[in-house]
């Protein structure tokens, strides 16, 4: 048997950043693109070409429809989705069922590169996320101890 070379405690403090960096990723994609489906020219667009063609980006929206009843959480997403609005109005307008292609495609502004760059780092950090915990340290048990009576 091998013993082992890996630090659990550096292993789980691993898995928790991780952890940690993939919610503050949802959270912040979940709030810019329930801010954006709320916008009042483009926000129907928006919301329609997500239930349609980028079901994440739809289960986002339902999150950040949720998350935005606070106040605090709110006032986070107004600015950046209102820049990417700004930089994606007259693609939206023109062709609102492409809405998506419009936010995903090239960058209009540095708020839009940002959101695109955060939901592509999601599946990233989902994938960093498994990958440490589907390799954690677990606990070896050489023998099984029974409470049966024989």
């Amino acid at each position: 048997m091998r013993p082992q070379t890996r630090s659990p405690f550096l292993f789980r403090i691993a898995l928790a950043a991780s952890g940690f960096v993939l919610v503050l990723l949802m959270g912040y994609n979940m709030l810019v693109h329930s801010a954006l489906a709320d916008h009042e020219e483009l926000g129907a667009a928006i919301r329609e070409s997500a239930r349609l063609h980028a079901p994440v980006t739809a289960l986002y929206i339902l999150g950040g429809d949720q998350l935005r009843k606070l106040p605090a959480l709110r006032a986070i997403a107004s600015k950046p989705a209102a820049e990417i609005a700004e930089g994606i109005a007259s693609a939206v307008r023109s062709y609102p069922p492409g809405a998506m292609d419009a936010l995903f495609g090239a960058a209009q502004t540095s708020a839009q590169g940002r959101l695109q760059w955060t939901h592509n780092g999601a599946y990233l950090m989902l994938l960093v996320f498994a990958l440490l915990y589907w390799r954690r340290p677990q606990s070896v048990h050489f023998m099984h101890r029974s409470h049966e009576k024989r």
